[in-house]
């Protein structure tokens, strides 16, 4: 190597002021010195392409998104000020920009060569070698490698089906692929590469730096390497998707938790699996499809974007396998214990070496965060496979023959905790030897010998009606034990999730359990008989180095024979419950599952708030650290989508809050998709009549064509979605290589607009997607400044410190959109105001009136005096418009164009975006109530996401 010249200083002084220039700062021209040296030696950043500087300030400043400090070719040399694609590459890195953005100005000697998406290069050098570059990563979902001989480009190959490792760089031979891909005969840092003429199908494409034709490569994971390019040793593959790391043992339940994320996650999402007791796991004895993604012995694990460690965190003195987890951006831990408090070293494990807890039920949130964990807590419950259960054959019929056995069932670990002897205790004491009741306990669980002592127990009773079994069954053996039980009983002291009882509501039958713990969730459903379970005791675990942990609860004999005996004697009434059981276990299956499961690891939608919630459509967080870990891997996907969408959502004729509601509701199913680069509402009224050939409306009455995109007179810039104002605007921007999204959304949301919203409001799941709609609201959309003030004032003025009643009285012609075109009387909405002012108990409330009809504010002040309230500057029916409606027939009524919209819209020069405002003051104003009496409507769809902790009342 050159002795350090006076080039060196030049190299340095140039390379400086580029940063400078730049920064707009001084850079210390030390910390180059590294990049100084190598230029001056002969690296050329003109023919060859220097990635990163040494500067410790740059490298820190781009690091999640490169940690490479440099590839250096073998060529010309040259400087920095003679580059023109080193210093756009530089201005781009160092200006934020997106490192896709960046690659395209890495391309050796091929301008036509562009590479998208978070790519990974790696580098190995030989000092007597040229240089060579290894990329790997997907093509078509399958596992792919590149490798491309920088002396000569053209001789460049897809290796499909395996990665080049550094085996590929050390003497080796690729042995031509049963596809007939190629043979590499590789030496050290170059390739002789021969391809077979048969090898050019439509899977791959080979760098061809001669054609005209744009190859592009998409590769879709961070740049990862060496600092010391003295010292490179190895390169970095692409971190895979997820890594689950634990047992993969069938017959125990810690071993089915890895057995749940991988069938959850499996046909979604590239997995890695890497097994911490393989000693012990049974996986490999099946065709489990598992089997071609687990880590294999003496291979290097994968780093991750996400890995979810399923193994117990720590059993005991020298238990170190949550170490095993791979490098990842996000790491979860999955944690289930069975007592009041978890131990002290596992809370330790989590906030030192991990990012978030997940717990299979909701009591364990409480355990983690009294224990002192300090990381957020999810509840994920464990997947099941309930198929075989669903569909087993009826275990009893209700008419049996009372002449055959009466099975009670147990299939509980063979150990203190689960109170089996008490459970014997309870059933001999109620039933003493009776012939035509059976209790059958089974496990292939058997700590301390438990098993043998409660079979000598069972010998001193002199019993025959009490069974006990140990050992593995087949899958067919468990099932026709499992049906052969007319009711589940488990009594254990403790459960972090407590799989059995779950398999048996799946399948019907009557369960009895102790109510403590994970079991809490279960009985208070009302789909268990709950034994009370609150005598406490030391939690002794001789596995972890025979501590006492926390609690555990039992149960008094008295009540378990009263639950054995209730069963027994009321089976006809406990049967008939069967398919309610059924309905509320499906819950726990795979199959409904597996959204909650792909939204932990790879979620749609992220949100910054106040709780820790995974859904099926987003994920939640008050941990502002792991919301940015989630939210740059989002991004680094998003960044590997090679032709993103832009999406327009044209208004319509309808209500206000019909067209709102409408792009709301587009919003929220597709503003998070990694290929939609924009989503943006076309609110222009001439564009509206343009695209759905109209000048006349029936009800968009909202603005004028001069007024341009209502959106931006109501509302700010969508916040997020990174568009200046003028696009709102821009004729050709919303107009040329768009999609249209011009339908209502009834794919996604049936039930959303008109008639069918009734059913909306009555589901089950109501209020959790009242909170997912309200997150994207608040997350995208604010209200001009001019509305907020206006809502504000109203709010301090007439409702503050009072408890608020809204009312969202409609119009009578509103009635078509009604179930049954039946649309509540005014009276009915004061009973329901006037009940629920009784429930108060006191008298600081205040009624806050929304409606169309002048009438109706003449009929609320009647009522409620000076506790009403409404704006007056809005526009309603008369009394005299009143008058006209009540002479109509009913048909005549039910018909279009009674409503205030209706009347408005008919005459154009009528329309103003004072009518917009209006509606939105009003739907935000009842949304600011504590209580809302409401019926079908759009206004009423709107409040409830607006405000999701807001009581509705449903007048009918």
């Amino acid at each position: 190597m050159r002795k350090e010249t006076a080039s060196v200083a030049n190299f340095e002084k140039e390379v400086s002021d580029a940063y400078t220039n730049i920064l707009g700062r001084h850079v210390d021209p030390t910390g180059l010195r590294d990049y100084s040296v190598a230029m001056a030696n002969g690296l050329s950043s003109e023919n060859l392409i220097l990635l990163l500087a040494s500067s410790e300030e740059f490298f820190l400043k781009r690091r999640k998104h490169c940690e490479v400090v440099a590839i250096l070719l073998n060529g010309s040399r040259g400087t920095i000020t003679k580059s023109p694609r080193w210093n756009k590459f530089l201005e781009n890195m160092l200006s934020g920009a997106d490192i896709s953005e960046c690659l395209n100005y890495l391309a050796h000697k091929a301008d036509n060569i562009r590479v998208r998406g978070n790519s990974g290069f790696s580098i190995l050098r030989s000092p007597e070698q040229s240089f060579a570059i290894s990329l790997s990563g997907y093509y078509q979902g399958k596992l792919s490698g590149w490798a491309i001989n920088l002396d000569n480009p053209m001789k460049t190959v897809h290796v499909r089906g395996s990665v080049c490792k550094r085996s590929a760089f050390t003497n080796t031979e690729h042995k031509k692929h049963s596809n007939g891909i190629m043979q590499i005969d590789s030496n050290f840092g170059e390739f002789n590469l021969s391809i077979s003429s048969n090898s050019l199908d439509g899977d791959f494409f080979p760098f061809d730096v001669s054609s005209e034709k744009e190859n592009v490569m998409n590769i879709r994971f961070p740049i990862s390497g060496i600092r010391d390019i003295n010292k490179i040793k190895d390169y970095v593959e692409k971190p895979v998707p997820v890594s689950i790391v634990g047992k993969l043992t069938m017959s125990n339940g810690i071993g089915m938790h890895s057995f749940a994320f991988y069938r959850c996650l499996k046909d979604r999402i590239e997995l890695q699996v890497i097994d911490t007791r393989k000693n012990e796991s049974d996986v490999y004895q099946t065709d489990d499809s598992m089997l071609a993604d687990i880590v294999q012995d003496g291979a290097e694990p994968r780093p991750s974007d996400v890995s979810v460690f399923t193994d117990v965190l720590w059993n005991g003195k020298g238990d170190t396998n949550f170490k095993r987890v791979p490098p990842s951006t996000v790491r979860y831990a999955y944690v289930v214990f069975d007592s009041s408090y978890i131990p002290v070293k596992w809370v330790n494990i989590l906030n030192e070496n991990f990012d978030a807890a997940l717990v299979p039920s909701e009591n364990l949130v409480e355990v983690l965060q009294n224990s002192g964990v300090a990381v957020p807590v999810f509840t994920l419950p464990l997947a099941l496979d309930l198929r075989e259960f669903q569909h087993l054959r009826r275990f009893r019929t209700a008419n049996r023959a009372r002449s055959g056995q009466f099975l009670f069932g147990c299939i509980a670990g063979y150990g203190q905790r689960k109170n089996i002897k008490l459970l014997i205790d309870a059933f001999h004491s109620e039933f003493k030897t009776a012939e035509d009741v059976q209790l059958i306990i089974h496990s292939n669980v058997n700590f301390n010998n438990h098993y043998e002592e409660l079979s000598k127990y069972i010998s001193t009773l002199g019993v025959e009606n009490i069974i006990l079994s140990c050992g593995n069954l087949s899958d067919f053996e468990f099932l026709r034990l499992f049906a052969s039980f007319d009711c589940f009983v488990q009594i254990s002291k403790g459960e972090g999730y407590s799989i059995p009882p779950r398999q048996a509501l799946a399948a019907g039958m009557p369960v009895i359990l102790s109510n403590n713990s994970a079991h809490k969730a279960i009985c208070e459903s009302g789909m268990a008989i709950s034994i009370p379970s609150d005598i406490p005791e030391p939690a002794l675990y001789e596995s972890i180095d025979g501590q006492n942990i926390g609690l555990q609860y039992d149960c008094n004999i008295l009540d378990v024979q009263k639950a054995l005996s209730d069963v027994y004697t009321n089976f006809q009434k406990y049967y008939l419950k069967s398919t309610e059981r059924k309905k509320w276990a499906s819950q726990f299956s795979i199959e409904n599952l597996k959204e909650n499961y792909s939204t932990a690891v790879q979620p749609k939608d992220v949100f910054f708030g106040k709780r820790n919630s995974i859904e099926k459509n987003y994920l939640e967080t008050n941990s502002l650290s792991l919301y940015r870990k989630f939210s740059d891997l989002k991004k680094m996907r998003r960044s590997s989508v090679q032709d993103r969408q832009r999406i327009v959502v044209p208004g319509h004729d309808g209500g206000f809050l019909s067209v709102f509601n409408t792009f709301i509701s587009h919003l929220v199913w597709n503003i998070g998709r990694d290929e939609v680069e924009y989503l943006i509402p076309d609110w222009r009224i001439d564009r509206i009549q343009e695209y759905r050939k109209s000048s006349k409306f029936q009800s968009f009455c909202y603005g004028r064509p001069e007024d341009g995109n209502l959106w931006l007179k109501l509302f700010n810039p969508l916040h997020e979605i990174d568009l200046p104002e003028e696009a709102y605007n821009d004729r050709d921007f919303l107009e040329n290589d768009v999609i249209y999204y011009d339908d209502y959304n009834e794919k996604n949301e049936p039930l959303l607009t008109y008639v069918h919203a009734y059913k909306l409001y009555k589901k089950d799941d109501f209020k959790k997607w009242r909170k997912w709609y309200n997150n994207f609201l608040r997350k995208h959309v604010s209200l001009r400044e001019n509305l907020r003030t206006e809502i504000e004032f109203f709010r301090r003025t007439k409702m503050n410190g009072k408890y608020c009643i809204g009312a969202h009285v409609r119009h009578p012609s509103h009635g078509i959109e009604q179930p049954g075109a039946r649309m509540p009387t005014v009276d009915l909405y004061i009973h329901h105001i006037l009940m629920k002012i009784s429930k108060l108990g006191h008298e600081n409330y205040v009624v806050f009136l929304a409606t169309d009809q002048e009438s109706i504010t003449h009929r609320f002040k009647e009522i409620f005096g000076d506790r009403v309230c409404f704006r007056n500057d809005v526009k309603r029916t008369t009394l005299k418009d009143d008058e006209r409606f009540n002479k109509l027939s009913l048909t005549e009524q039910m018909a279009e164009g009674h409503q205030i919209q209706h009347l408005t819209a008919a005459d154009s020069k009528s329309w103003s975006i004072r009518m917009a405002e209006e509606v939105i003051i009003d739907t935000f104003l009842l949304a600011s109530c504590d209580t809302v009496i409401h019926t079908t409507s759009n206004i009423a769809t709107a409040v409830s996401y607006i405000n999701p902790e807001l009581e509705m009342i449903y007048c009918e």
